[in-house]
């Protein structure tokens, strides 16, 4: 989970929105202070430098960028296909060892078996029961998951989950060389956000060094509706313009 919104602050740059009519809806803190709004089938994820919006009413991503006020959108796809035509560009002109040292940092063609196996109930965390979840990748430990399995909360998040989860598998299988051995890239990771909202994780590494989980804050937040709106006067652009590789050889 944390895997996704360090990706995506590293390509994405945002804003927020103006005020607006508020809906109930609910709040997601993650430890870094970084903030997500849910309400009515839509996300809303902070950086430092703004906000995305996921739809999933309209199964569109919008990556809106204050300083040069202009927004991108289309699906989940679109995006990631740009994102890996952008990595592609960024690396054409390494040298071919440097590729080679990119390629074994960041993984090679065979993916791991992944398995994910639960392992009971989890304490309270913000209110609410967990279930606990162990990721395994080619049998070794990749990483402990609590999900908090509310009826309600999932109600209301889960389209926008499984969204995310497409945009986790497309983030983390952006090598432009071909495949990843990242688990997060593969379908099973995906399944985890059918369970439910992860509210924390901890890796395998993190176990064994004894840092303490990532977890989340979940809150009922009223959400002003246009939180999920582009400001006035922002121009309609590329995804392509967006990351500033229109007419650029992919």
């Amino acid at each position: 989970m944390k895997q996704v919104f360090r990706v995506a602050g590293a390509v994405v740059a945002l804003v927020l929105a103006t005020a607006g009519a508020a809906q109930a809806g609910w709040a997601l803190i993650e430890a870094d202070g970084s903030e997500s709004l849910i309400s009515k089938g839509r996300m809303r994820g902070s950086w430092d430098t703004g906000i995305s919006i996921l739809d999933a009413n309209s199964s569109k991503i919008v990556i809106i960028d204050d300083m040069r006020r202009i927004y991108a959108s289309g699906t989940i796809d679109e995006l990631c296909d740009q994102i890996k035509s952008t990595v592609e560009a960024m690396m054409g002109d390494m040298p071919a060892e440097q590729k080679e040292m990119v390629q074994r940092m960041m993984g090679h063609d065979k993916a791991p078996e992944v398995k994910i196996v639960e392992k009971g109930a989890g304490e309270k965390i913000s209110g609410f029961g967990t279930k606990r979840y162990d990721v395994l990748a080619d049998g070794e430990l990749y990483e402990q998951v609590w999900i908090v399995d509310d009826a309600a909360l999932v109600a209301e998040c889960k389209p926008v989950m499984m969204m995310l989860a497409r945009f986790s598998q497309c983030m983390a299988s952006a090598n432009p060389m071909g495949g990843t051995s990242d688990p997060e890239a593969t379908p099973e990771y995906a399944k985890l956000f059918e369970l439910g909202v992860m509210i924390r994780t901890v890796s395998a590494g993190e176990l064994e060094e004894g840092i303490a989980p990532e977890e989340a804050t979940i809150e009922k937040r009223d959400v002003p509706e246009s939180a999920f709106k582009v400001p006035d006067g922002y121009r309609a652009v590329s995804f392509a313009e967006a990351f500033g590789m229109e007419g650029e050889d992919d």
